[in-house]
């Protein structure tokens, strides 16, 4: 008998050597330090798999010119699952052992246009996983299903949402002849948070999740099937209508496994119209008071200055936001709207005897002032302008690199004293040789010290895309680079492009510098820290498979920088390309994160979902 055991990994870190050249800068040379950072080293955490399922305007039925509609999405990953078993002298599998453990969160708004009932199944959703190979006859391809129910029925018009996180844990295995042995190590959770009807209509509403991991064998390129883990979370809820809504629910968790046998046509699994359960549901009351008012759950609006737009920021201004966006005009515009989107000011970059501005970064200074910056559009060089929490303009700076080069920033940072860094790469033409680059500017705009890094031999195209500041002052710097860790890349951990981690002091002196990737294409363009001075990086990555489609990708790092865990979230079957554009810190280090994802006819959505 041979034994095989498969254990999903995905981020290899590795150092690279680091030397920080200070001084190369528009308004002054400074010596060449060539400092080199100390090496670090870190060890590769848990991988996890996640997959994202959008509600787009779904109808979930209609009468009499009325309707119901389920905006929302479904989001959750698989983390660390594990197979293993034995094949005997046949080559066939006699006995087995697999686990997985499930976390996500379902976020939906229902809108009901008049009194009526509803009800929609969601179909099953099949993604299939990278499937690894198990000596040289067995392969086994892992498949993640998604299945959601909604029902329900409104007394009148109303709008309700739900956001509820989730987890479960399932193992099974076949040690011998008989059935299949399975447990439930961890209690399952489901913690919904319910948002108030904006009308004074009782709702009912009821959702059903089931997620389950199949494992398809083939042998010798025959299918033969595998096992499937099962988790089923429902919920059933009820609103009161006005004057103080008071909600209720019903929460129904499910587990259950089957050996699942593959479609003579497709040769992807069937799944079983019924699945066995492990053990009996399990049932819990909760409810609550809905306090806060009842306004709309949700809004959106859309932009428009007669030219082709795109936002590219967002800051957050009391129970507001200032926005700014690009056109083709290379005018940006920025806007403060109010918590139901509403404009307030609107103000356009002016344009410079450089010609206008690419945004690339907005930003608050330490005064309350707006700072954007971004890539100058007839010139070479760079643009940083200033303007009063009025959207009112203060100045406009210019800056480019020693003669022959092209500089580029790409993201900026606001100093405790006013001013701000900013960061991207520097291009030598002669040379073809590219470095980070970083700067500090005062509140003024004159630059008070610039570094350029180096990563050392085999390290190339490298550039700055995210800041964070540290709690003891240091500058963490997060972009891409491309490198390649083994001279063999058939034995390489690192390949291609990599995420990269520049630490350095407030001065702009490096402290230390790795790479986090793996063998396809893997880019960083955000970084977000916690209050404990860990962190997480965003961006997107090649899938192992090599299939050119991109998914968003995530990972997290302790405070000294080893690797807490990574995620990539694949777009839909119709649109598999998705990225991360923006990432915000919540509470017990979670994450807001938002980005866009590929859609059906060649189109692009934005989506938004909870960590």
């Amino acid at each position: 008998m041979r034994m095989f055991r498969f254990e999903r990994c995905f981020s290899f870190v590795a150092a690279v050597c680091v030397v920080a050249c200070q001084g190369s800068e528009p308004a002054s040379q400074a010596e060449d330090v060539g400092r080199e950072a100390s090496a670090l080293m870190t060890p590769a955490g848990d991988f996890e798999s996640g997959v994202y399922v959008p509600v787009d305007e779904l109808p979930l039925g209609s009468w009499n010119g009325a309707q119901a509609v389920a905006n929302g999405n479904v989001a959750f990953t698989f983390v660390a699952p594990t197979f293993e078993g034995v094949l005997d002298d046949d080559g066939n599998v006699s006995n087995f052992a697999s686990a997985i453990n499930i976390r996500g969160a379902l976020t939906l708004e229902v809108r009901v246009d008049a009194a009526g009932d509803f009800e929609e199944p969601i179909p099953v959703a099949l993604t299939p996983l990278p499937a690894f190979s198990v000596g040289s006859q067995l392969v086994v391809t892992p498949y993640v299903s998604t299945t959601v129910n909604i029902t329900g029925s409104a007394e009148g018009t109303s709008r309700t949402s739900l956001v509820a996180p989730f987890s479960a844990s399932v193992e099974v295995g076949l040690p011998g002849p008989g059935e299949p042995v399975i447990s439930v190590p961890v209690s399952p959770t489901f913690d919904p948070e319910l948002g108030a009807p904006d009308a004074a209509a009782s709702v009912e509403l009821g959702v059903d999740v089931e997620v389950g991991l199949i494992f398809l064998v083939a042998i010798d390129g025959i299918p033969v099937g595998g096992p499937a883990l099962f988790a089923s979370l429902g919920i059933d809820v009820g609103v009161s209508a006005l004057p103080t809504p008071v909600w209720e629910a019903e929460l129904v968790t499910e587990l259950g496994a089957a050996w699942t046998f593959p479609d003579p046509t497709s040769s992807l699994p069937e799944i079983p119209a019924s699945i066995p359960l492990v053990s009996e549901p399990v049932v819990e009351l909760v409810g609550g008071s809905l306090s806060g008012g009842l306004s709309s759950t949700r809004w959106s609006r859309s932009y428009d200055t007669l030219q082709d737009d795109s936002a590219v920021g967002v800051l957050e201004r009391g129970d507001g936001a200032v926005l700014v966006g690009s056109s083709l005009a290379s005018r940006p515009w920025m806007a403060e709207i109010d918590s139901g989107g509403v404009p307030g000011w609107q103000t356009s970059a002016v344009q410079q005897a450089s010609g206008g501005i690419n945004a690339k970064s907005l930003i608050e200074a330490a005064n309350g002032d707006l700072l954007l910056s971004g890539w100058t559009t007839t010139a070479t060089g760079m643009r940083v302008d200033r303007y009063t929490a009025a959207g009112v303009p203060l100045w406009s700076e210019r800056m480019t690199g020693p003669s022959s080069t092209n500089v580029k920033w790409n993201t900026s940072l606001a100093t405790p004293t006013g001013g701000l860094v900013v960061a991207g790469s520097i291009a030598y033409v002669s040379t073809g040789t590219t470095r980070c680059i970083l700067a500090e500017l005062d509140p003024a705009g004159a630059i008070l010290w610039a570094t350029e890094v180096d990563l050392g031999a085999g390290a190339t195209a490298p550039t700055i895309n995210a800041l964070a500041w540290t709690s003891t002052g240091q500058l963490l710097a997060a972009g891409t680079v491309a490198y390649q860790d083994l001279p063999s890349p058939y034995d390489a951990a690192l390949r291609y492009d990599n995420g990269l981690v520049v630490r350095l002091d407030g001065d702009g002196n490096v402290l230390s510098a790795f790479a986090v990737g793996g063998t396809q294409s893997d880019r960083v363009t955000q970084v977000t820290m916690f209050p404990d001075d860990s962190y997480a990086l965003g961006g997107y990555s090649a899938p192992p498979r090599g299939s050119g489609q991109n998914g968003a990708w995530i990972s997290s790092y302790r405070a000294d920088d080893s690797m807490r865990w990574s995620a990539t979230y694949a777009g839909t079957e119709n649109g598999p390309y998705a990225h991360v554009s923006a990432m915000a810190a919540l509470p017990s280090n979670g994450l807001l994160v938002t980005g866009g994802a590929g859609a059906p006819e060649n189109t692009t959505d934005a989506w938004l979902f909870r960590l």
